[in-house]
Formats: structure tokens, sequence, C-alpha cells
């Protein structure tokens, strides 16, 4: 299919049993070409690698020269095959499209078995008598290739030698358009799948097998439907939001909340659907601590397991804050800015430096606080409400049926929930990601709903209009007073534990348009508490100070 030739979104399969049918029919025919390419590919898999023709004084040449000999033809024998990541000490190896770990290198070290065949036929082809000195030679390394010692020193040296096939930890994963599948590579902008190159340096694969990009995969898009109270607008946004991910590059800096006050609403099925689809390496969960603020800074020089862990990955969530912890606010920006991550791992001796790739997701039922004055992380949020219930007896009107087996049967339209991500992507590369504006105007809300300043200001005091004409402000009132008034007021009315400073105070209500003026003492401008909430205000400080008397 070529790129001029995006097909829409499937339509949301119907009730009728001729619709079924259909649809059933195309599924059918969807599983069977993607069993046939499974069967395929596992059968290139599967099949041993051709050997590569050496040149027998190619081979002898190899033996006199000792270690950086056997080295030289280890990288003959497997060219393209090997790959040595400097930062993280690991061979990676070339699986058919793309590069995997080869865990404590054992792939490799069994290969070292294919040396020692090498240098028997090279020799018997140079028709030496046994005893002869290139028999002896030929015999002490075989003995050394065949003992853990003299295995483990040739790929020490194969990472050492001229020209060695080492790369830097920056060189993978550098192709953002470009999803690596057990079938093939798929190119996020045109939905097409060809075979992977080395060169490309892909690590970060998709399990899930490419059907073409017309797979279906009803159960889900209803699944999708359900979760946004039958508003397919909104499942429509999800759909981009999804496919979006599947970038490697996060060009729009965003992050998104998805919340939701009632249980069982869907948002967790829904990520376990996508991990299966996506795999372990694609989509990660990061603990929450990682998004909300620590009493106690890490140090950054130490390893960083949960950082490094968003190395090369689309989705990383979070799940479940509470109301009394705060976004950390500073990190999230940094972690969505699209620049570059550097982290080490517990076993890595170097650190590793990646372009963001990941996009954040919390997944809760309660919010966390939020600084709404921070204009640049609420540029960035994106709040989407999950307003259904899933029970067993629906009775309200935001309540649902609930189908404990919905996750078994999304299981066989994997590689159709895959497809339907890949034409979000292609989607949002097209013509943006369009939000809606009901998620604009409920992020809006969400964030408003921590502005406690705000509300202070709209419910306690009286603010004059901005003076024109040479005019100065005619009312003012002290800094440190209106600071102990709103501290109290946010305290007793809205349970905010976190009283504002003096350093906070006066850059947020200066971002309100409030300005300040010195002169013996600090006075904000334009603004008086109103009489009703000075005088609760000084009632509840005297009755303060007589329960410290009574208590003295």
């Amino acid at each position: 299919m070529s790129a001029e030739e995006k097909p829409d979104l499937p339509s949301q399969p119907t009730d009728s049993a001729a619709g079924d049918e259909s649809a059933a029919g195309m599924i059918a025919k969807v599983e069977a070409r993607a069993a046939a390419i499974e069967a395929k590919t596992a059968a290139k898999q599967e099949a041993p690698a051709p050997e590569v023709k050496l040149d027998k004084s190619f081979v002898l040449d190899c033996l006199s020269r000792n270690k950086i000999g056997d080295a030289a033809l280890f990288c003959a024998l497997f060219p393209g095959k090997y790959i040595f990541v400097q930062e993280w000490e690991k061979f990676l190896y070339w699986t058919g499209h793309y590069w995997e770990v080869d865990k404590r290198s054992r792939r490799a070290l069994a290969d070292a078995e294919r040396l020692c065949k090498a240098y028997q036929d090279a020799w018997a082809e140079a028709n030496e008598e046994e005893g002869s000195p290139l028999y002896k030679l030929l015999v002490s390394r075989l003995r050394s290739l065949r003992g853990a010692p003299g295995r483990k020193e040739l790929l020490e040296c194969v990472t050492t030698i001229d020209n060695p096939p080492v790369i830097s930890a920056e060189q993978l994963d550098q192709q953002p358009y470009l999803l690596a599948t057990p079938t093939g590579v798929v190119d996020l902008r045109t939905g097409e799948c060809n075979p992977g190159r080395p060169e490309q340096y892909l690590s970060s694969p998709c399990p899930t097998p490419w059907a073409g990009l017309d797979a279906p995969c009803p159960t889900f898009q209803k699944f999708l439907l359900t979760c946004m109270a039958d508003d397919q607008e909104m499942a429509d946004f999800l759909v981009r939001l999804l496919g979006y991910a599947l970038l490697g590059e996060k060009h729009l800096h965003i992050w998104a909340i998805m919340y939701g006050p009632l249980s069982r609403n869907g948002k967790d099925t829904l990520m376990n659907v996508i991990k299966n689809v996506l795999g372990k390496r694609l989509h990660v969960r990061i603990p929450v601590a990682m998004l909300v603020e620590q009493k106690f800074q890490r140090d950054s020089s130490q390893p960083q397991a949960d950082l490094m862990a968003l190395r090369g990955t689309r989705i990383a969530y979070a799940s479940e804050a509470n109301s009394r912890q705060a976004l950390d606010q500073a990190k999230i920006k940094d972690l969505t800015g699209g620049g570059y991550i550097t982290a080490r791992g517990i076993t890595d001796k170097d650190m590793t430096e990646w372009k963001q790739s990941a996009l954040l997701l919390l997944l809760t039922n309660y919010l966390p606080r939020i600084n709404s004055d921070d204009d640049g992380f609420n540029a960035r949020t994106i709040c989407i409400e999950w307003p259904v219930k899933f029970v067993p007896e629906p009775v309200k009107e935001y309540e649902r049926q609930i189908d404990y087996n919905i996750a078994q049967k999304m299981e066989s339209e994997q590689s159709g929930i895959l497809a339907l991500l890949v034409r979000g992507c292609m989607d949002v590369i097209a013509n943006g990601l369009r939000i809606p504006e009901k998620v604009l105007h409920y992020t809006r809300e969400q964030i408003d709903s921590f502005d406690d300043i705000g509300k202070f200001l709209r419910e306690c005091c009286d603010q004059e209009d901005p003076p024109t004409g040479g005019r100065e402000y005619q009312t003012r009132t002290a800094a440190s007073e209106l600071l102990k008034i709103c501290n109290w007021w946010c305290r007793k009315t809205l349970g905010n534990t976190y009283p504002y400073t003096p350093k906070k105070f006066t850059p947020a209500l200066e971002k309100k348009g409030i300005p300040t003026k010195k002169s013996s003492t600090m006075f904000y401008l334009g603004v008086t508490v109103r009489q009703e909430i000075m005088d609760e205000y000084e009632q509840d400080m005297a009755e303060a100070e007589d329960r410290g008397r009574r208590r003295a």
C-alpha cells in the first residue's frame, strides 16, 4: 500500500449477523496471512547461516597471528552478525530484522567452534603431516579455543583489533520512523514492511507479527469506544495518541494523565493489552516515584535503572499516585522536552546518552498536586477523563457491563491492534495530533483545581483595576499579612498542608497581575482582603492564642 492510499480507521463493528460474518471472515484471512508470514520467517531463522568460504592462505595466516589472528578470522566468518556496544560491554547479534543482546555472550562464545572447523579445514587443504610445526600450532590453538579462557580472550580481541565491530550505544535505535517486528521493519510513515538491515541498528523490537495495514481489531475498537462512554471523537483521539507513541522521537513535547476517579474504568486493561502488543522493550511500567516529588534527591552519578528502562521505549507509564503527592514538574518537563537523557545501568561502567523516545503516561484515580502557575508544564500536560465504571450489573448512567474475558478476546487481535496504532501514527504524521477541545477544557479544569492562590483571590479579596493615565493604585496590603491570611485560608478551606513561602507567593501573585512595591516594608498593590474574611481570620487567631494560653 502506498503512502497516498492511507486507509481510514476501521468503522465500528455492527451488531448485525452480516457484519459479524464479514468481520469474522476478514479476521480469518488476516490470521491466515500472518501465520504464513510467521512460518516463512521461522523457516528462514531456523535455517543455518550459509558458511563463509575463506581463502586457505588467509585462514593459515590468522592461525599464525595468535589471538589477533583468531579475532580477524571471527570477524571474517561472521560479517554483520555481531556488534559490540562499548558502554554496555555487551555483544549484540543479528536476528534477521533487528539486533538482540547476546546475554552473557553465549552465542558468540558458542560460535568460537566455527573457528576450530575453519582452521582444521585449512590444515587439511595444506596437506601437512601430523607432527609438523603447523600441526602442533593447530592442536595448541584448538585446545585454547575449546577452553573457556581461550574463548573469552577471543571475544576480548574481537573488540580491540583494527576496525573492530564496535559501536556506541548512541548509534542504536536512531530511526524514529521505523518499527522492527518479527516479520520485518515497518515504516511508520507509509505502513510498508521491508526486511531489516543491520546498518539500521534497531534493537527495540515489537514482538507482534506485522499482518498488513488493514488487519482488523473490532473487539479492541469497541472496547475503546465503551471506555470513552461511546464518544467516537475521544476513541479516535486515543488511537492517535497511542499511535504517536510508536514514533521513536517525541517532537510534540507532551505527556498524558489518564484520570478516572471511578475504579475499574479500563485504563489498566488498555495498558496490559498495549504491553502485549508492543512488548517489554517498547512498553515499560515505571515507578510512580519517578514522576512525583521526593524528599531526598538521588545522586545522578549513581546507577539509575529506572531511567535506563526508558532507553528505546515508546510508552512509559506509572500507575496510581495519591492526592497527597505532588508532581515533580521539573523532572517531567526534562523527560518530555525532546532532548537527551543520560544514565548508567547497574552493571555499566560508562554513561549512556539517548534521545527521548518514550511517551510518559500516568494512570491514576487520584490527581497528585500540580503547581498551576508553571506555564511550561501546563502546556505539556494532557488530562484525559475515563468516565465509566465496569460492573457486573450496570444500573447507573456511568456504569457499563464488565467482560471478565475481554483481555483474552483481544489477544487474537494483536496484529490488528498494531495495524490500528500504525494507522493512528500515520494520521498524526500527516495531520497532527488534533487534541479535542473537550480534552483541552478538561485539562484546564483539572489544573485550575489546584490554583489555590487564584481561589483565594476570587473568594477572599477585592482587586482594583490596573490604573491608567499615570494614576497609582489606591489600595494595598502588606505582603506578610496577605501571605499569612492566604496560608490560613488554604489550610482551613482547601486542606492544603503545604504553606506558601514568600519566595513562591510573590512570583505567583505577579503572574496574576498583582505588582509589588517596597518602602519600609513590601506591599501588594491593588488587592485587599474582604472584611468578613479578616474578621474570621482574626477570630481564628484569637481562639488559637487562647488555646495556647490554656495549654501553657
